[in-house]
This record gives C-alpha cells, structure tokens and sequence, in this order.
C-alpha cells in the first residue's frame, strides 16, 4: 500500500466493554483490572484449569500459531472458552472482567505496557482494537481489514490488508502508546506479516521474494526475515534461501526465526528449524537453537521469546514436552514439561501453554520462571 511513514491515529471509542465479570471476579468492569497495574507476586497455580477457546484447522488454537492467552507480569489475558469471550485476570488477587463479548469474536490477545491489545470482528471486517484505561478503541488507517497484532512495551504491530481478499497486498503498521499514533513500518511490494516488535526494533516476514509476493499455507513460499529500527525506519533484509518466517525479538539485540530452508513442509508446518542470530550481524553468524528440525504433534506451534529464554514444543521419541534454553545457548536445551502441550507465551513471571485434555479441551498450564 501506498502510506505515508506516520499517520495521525483515528480511535473509534467503544467504551468500556461487558460489565458481566466472572464468577471470580471482584470487579464490575474491566476498568478494574489494568495489564499495568503494580507488580505483585502471583502463583503458576493461579491459572491451573482455565480452559481456552479453540479455533480451526489442524491446530486448536489458531490456524497459523497466534494464541489466545498472554501474560504480562501477574496479568492474564484470554479467550475463554465458553463464552469465548476476551477476559483478563490480575493473577494475585483473583480479579477477572470481560473485555470483549464474544459476539465481537475477539482474538490472538497480546499485552503491552499499559494497554491490551486483539484482533476482533466490527461491522463484518477483521480490526485490531485496544483496551486502555478501560476502555475500547478500534484502529483505523488506509487499509481494508487488519490483524495479527503483536505487543511488547509501548508499542503494538499489526499487519494490515489493502483489499477484502487475504492475497491483496499487506503492510505492517505499529501503534504506539507513548505517541498515539500509527506509523507504516513495512510497505514495500506483496505481503509482509507476521511481525513483532521491540523496544527499538521491528522484525516481519517478507514475502516479496516469492513469485505471487503472498504467503499460503498450502503451498510452499519464499520469505526472507527483515528487520527495521524503529526510530529511523532503516531496514536489514536477513536473507537467506528458502523461507524464514515468524521472527521473536529478544531485548538483547536478538532475533528468533523459524527456517524452512529449501524444505517446505507446508501445510503441515510441523518440523522446521529453529535459529537465532543477533540483528546487527549477517545471517552467516546464526546459530541453531535447536540442531535437528524441531516437530510438532499440533502444526503451527510457533515459538515464544521472554526472560531470556528461547521455549518451544517439540515431539521427541520420549514424547511431546517443552523445551526451553537460554538465549546466548551457553547451556544445552532443557525439557521444562511434558504432556500433549501446545503454544507456550512467555511473560516476566511464568511461561503459559496449553494442555490439550483426553475430553479435547485445552486448559492453561503455567511453569513459574
């Protein structure tokens, strides 16, 4: 899409959302429970036997990863599973609201400083709104239809759609708390999606390289990883061969990938590499995670990034668990769970996953850090 690199933010206020909280809740309204309120201690078993909505296809939780919980310190954000309505929790005191009912179809929740962010349903298009202070607000900009959002520190990326059809051109696009206000990160040729954000930086798949310049999880694609610095819109192509997608930023300068190389196991996107290579150096520098292709019994189980640590799950001879190792890999991957795991979300204070049940339903589990 053609944009300009800044854009002045256009906020349709909701208000704030049901006030029906749950049974757990002591509060009325979820003005009463901030993703930035003061840190408290909370327990792992605080989020024992919450279950989660599923979706689609061969993953449970979200045909290409995207999850529908995430923490932040002591605070929980997810899609509950019936009503699957967007709730969030303040772990060390018990309190839970709704943010989103779920005929709004709320979705892929992400936290950030002070504001949660979704990807929801209004007026029959696919938004990313925002629950600030308690109440919700809709981004708007010069595109069709927005989604997959990604949040950390001030700051959410999103990627946006020129057109109804999912081929049409994307742009990614990050909003900012600090300023209130969108600005264009990635608008070159095809699409570019998948991103996430940092303090500093911004990494997005770039499917320019590939002949249609559109992913498709059905058919084998070309992406290189590209990396922008926030602040002056520079930008470093991490090329390779093949296809590198679904970049994980760490705060040190760091950057996590998945690569297919010349191998395109899709649509089942369930074995592939998994890399990490600093932002500043050329991809012949990136180390491997992991040695051999990680496999996951549930495709699309992308990995998560937080407190210094690299986790992700992986189906070994001994079975499914999650592993996690730390990010300078100074120390050899370790096996954190076992069970029939799916989806960690790394936070501050816990790393969340999802156990898939005997009945099929996925209940949070948390390993306290």
């Amino acid at each position: 899409m053609n944009t300009p690199s800044a854009l002045a933010i256009t906020l349709l206020v909701l208000g704030a959302c049901s006030p029906n909280a749950s049974p757990l809740s002591t509060a009325d309204s979820g003005s009463d429970v901030k993703p930035d309120a003061p840190a408290r201690a909370c327990s792992a078993d605080a989020v024992r036997g919450i279950e989660v909505a599923q979706a689609r296809a061969e993953n449970p939780l979200d045909p290409i990863g995207y999850l529908p919980y995430a923490i932040r310190n002591c605070t929980l954000v997810y899609v509950a599973k019936s009503p699957s309505e967007l709730r969030i929790r303040d772990l060390s005191l018990g309190q839970e609201s709704v943010l989103a009912s779920a005929d709004l179809t709320p979705r892929r929740p992400t936290i950030g400083e002070g504001f949660v962010a979704w990807e929801g349903n209004l007026n029959g298009k696919s938004v990313i709104q925002l629950s600030i202070n308690g109440q919700t607000t809709t981004l708007s900009g010069p595109w069709d239809h927005a989604g997959e959002p990604r949040a950390s520190g001030d700051a959410v990326v999103f990627t946006a759609w020129s057109d109804v059809d999912t081929n049409s051109d994307t742009d990614v696009y990050l909003w900012a708390r600090s300023t209130n206000a969108i600005t264009a990160i990635a608008t070159g040729p095809g699409q570019q999606r998948f991103a996430d954000v940092s303090a500093t930086h911004v990494a997005v798949t770039d499917f320019s390289e590939d002949p249609s310049g559109t992913y498709d999880p059905n058919i084998a694609k070309l992406a290189d990883v590209v990396v922008y610095e926030r602040s002056s819109l520079s930008k470093t192509a991490r090329t390779l061969s093949g296809k590198q997608a679904f970049p994980r930023l760490a705060d040190n300068g760091l950057v996590v990938y998945l690569d297919w190389g010349l191998i395109h196991p899709e649509p089942k996107m369930n074995a592939y590499g998994l890399r990490i290579g600093s932002i500043t150096q050329d991809t012949s520098f990136d180390r491997n995670v992991k040695d051999d292709a990680i496999h996951n019994y549930n495709p699309h189980d992308l990995p998560s990034v937080a407190n210094g640590r690299v986790q992700w799950v992986d189906s070994t001879a001994d079975g499914i668990s999650m592993f996690e190792r730390v990010l300078d890999l100074s120390a050899p991957a370790t096996s954190v769970l076992a069970g029939n795991l799916i989806g960690p979300a790394g936070g501050e204070t816990m790393t969340l996953v999802g156990s898939i049940t005997t009945s099929g339903t996925v209940e949070l589990v948390a390993i306290a850090h």
